[in-house]
């Protein structure tokens, strides 16, 4: 097939200007990401990702997930960050400057995989190529806020690439040459992280089916690396986690998955189709190249599909929409270079195009500069609560329980002082609360709870006091095993302390409501 040209070198000093103006395209975008990368690489790690290291720390060691990492998600969730992990370990290198250089070594090669992709195609003019990539890049830094690492960006990062291979085999494309199988082994195993995300790759093999009218797609490399990688990962997770397959994974089906909040995630689906219409009926009566043109559309739709996912968690985080904004960027970006092209036809909208979107990722998700850092989150209320009430002649342990995981790993991390319990957070008790007071659930979980405070005896207990909900207040609710009475005996509160969200998420527009706490300090060894 034949490659486009961009343009035609009349001599060599019309040739070098193209190339100058690739140079300080990528020197534009390096510069927009500075005050990024100079607020990010400062700012404390989420919470989600410190349990997940905290929690591969505990398997690493022996442990079983059932005994220590009672997590929801699947073991994948917790080997993806096997780096930074073994990192701390072999070179005491700290967790969150090892999650942060992983997290930036594959958003480079993602967009090093995604600009190669469609250079190789032939389709698509370089500066075109370019605007695409850098909207990418701009979604996986400034776009994902303070959920750089997540594990649904390490989806959105591996799923972009293996989905536009894809595109290429469907249409037989040249091939991507060396980059084929590195992209479809981390593209399959970022999709496992949470499975849900295959639903576009599975559309894509589908799609390929019904363009040859038979089942070759069986022998293509793609639906090869899908299934062997999937059917591997089910081998692996029966062998070396038999305890999530068979304990943790019923329980997250029947206690966990059905209490989502979709009347939070409707309304911003909705709003995204609607948009997106808009957006796709308005391309294509652009002027612009076909190839590019469709290109834009398919990214644009692939970020609809991205949004049933979304759905189906049900739980309205915004770092779950990662992958549906990664498509949806790198969509709106080939838009907007279609339009300003065909405004201004001679002359080159890449650098106009950069600055724009550079822009409004800034509007979209601005930098934090009041964000507690790693250095400065030892002053905040809880981790000076616990310096002070803790023993100074031993080591010391506590136990938080809060609406959610928010502030509880994050502490544990930022003060050295491990976290008393095997769960993230109290995940099960809404699930629990529907069932009978004497059911068999609450039985083995109360068990659980209780062996974790027998084992661990944490010094300090902070416990979230839910005015609305009393029967769901920690003490009350476990009490009714007599195992863990026993277990909390020792145990005297000495005053309640407000906190709010506010104050360890500065700047983010989290509540500022003060929601009360109970501490209990152990009185007895």
């Amino acid at each position: 097939m034949d490659q486009r040209p961009d343009a035609p070198p009349a001599s060599p000093a019309f040739a070098a200007r193209p190339a100058l103006s690739h140079i300080a395209f990528w020197g534009v975008l390096a510069a927009a990401l500075l005050p990024w990368l100079f607020y990010r690489i400062q700012q404390v790690t989420n919470s989600d990702v410190l349990w997940l290291c905290e929690a591969l720390t505990h398997v690493f060691s022996g442990a079983t997930m059932v005994d220590a990492a009672y997590e929801p998600n699947p073991p994948l969730s917790l080997l993806i960050y096997t780096f930074p992990v073994l990192a701390k370990s072999l070179l005491n290198i700290p967790w969150h400057y090892g999650v942060f250089a992983q997290t930036m070594v594959f958003v480079a090669l993602s967009g090093y995989a995604v600009y190669a992709l469609l250079a190789r195609s032939g389709l698509f003019r370089k500066d075109f190529i370019s605007v695409v990539t850098a909207a990418f890049i701009l979604m996986n830094t400034y776009g994902v806020s303070l959920f750089f690492s997540e594990r649904d960006q390490m989806i959105a990062l591996g799923l972009v690439p293996l989905v536009l291979l894809q595109a290429m085999m469907t249409y037989s494309r040249p091939s991507a040459g060396y980059l084929k199988w590195p992209i479809l082994f981390f593209g399959t195993m970022f999709i496992l992280l949470k499975p849900h995300h295959g639903l576009i790759p599975a559309l894509m093999l589908l799609h390929r089916v019904a363009l040859r009218r038979n089942f070759s797609v069986v022998k293509d490399p793609d639906f090869i690396a899908l299934a062997v990688g999937s059917l591997f990962y089910t081998a692996a997770a029966l062998y070396f986690f038999p305890d999530y397959v068979r304990v943790i994974l019923p329980d997250v089906i029947r206690l966990y998955l059905p209490f989502g909040e979709w009347a939070r995630v409707a309304p911003l689906i909705l709003t995204a189709f609607i948009a997106s219409c808009i957006l796709m009926i308005g391309m294509l009566y652009t002027p612009a190249d076909k190839s590019e043109q469709a290109l834009g559309l398919w990214l644009i739709l692939c970020g609809l599909f991205s949004l049933i996912p979304y759905e189906i968690q049900g739980l309205g985080l915004y770092y779950q929409l990662i992958p549906a904004l990664s498509f949806f960027g790198m969509g709106y970006a080939a838009a907007l270079y279609s339009w300003l092209k065909a405004l201004c036809p001679n002359r080159n909208p890449a650098i106009p195009c950069l600055v724009f979107l550079s822009a409004l990722s800034f509007v979209h998700a601005p930098l934090i500069p009041q964000y507690p850092t790693h250095a400065s989150y030892k002053k905040l209320p809880l981790p000076q609560l616990l310096a002070r009430e803790c023993p100074k002649n031993r080591r010391c342990s506590f136990f938080l329980n809060n609406r959610n995981m928010a502030m509880i790993h994050e502490v544990s991390y930022y003060t050295g002082i491990p976290h008393a319990s095997r769960f993230p957070t109290l995940w099960f008790q809404a699930g629990l609360m529907r069932e009978k007071d004497d059911s068999k659930d609450f039985a083995r979980y109360s068990a659980m709870v209780t062996e974790d405070l027998n084992k661990w005896q944490p010094d300090i207990l902070v416990l979230v006091r839910y005015k609305d909900k009393p029967e769901q207040n920690f003490i009350p609710y476990f009490s009714r095993n007599s195992d863990f009475v026993r277990a909390i005996k020792p145990y005297k509160k000495i005053k309640p302390v407000k906190m709010s969200y506010d104050e360890y998420y500065l700047g983010t527009g989290e509540s500022k409501e003060f929601l009360d706490y109970d501490v209990y300090k152990r009185t007895a060894p």
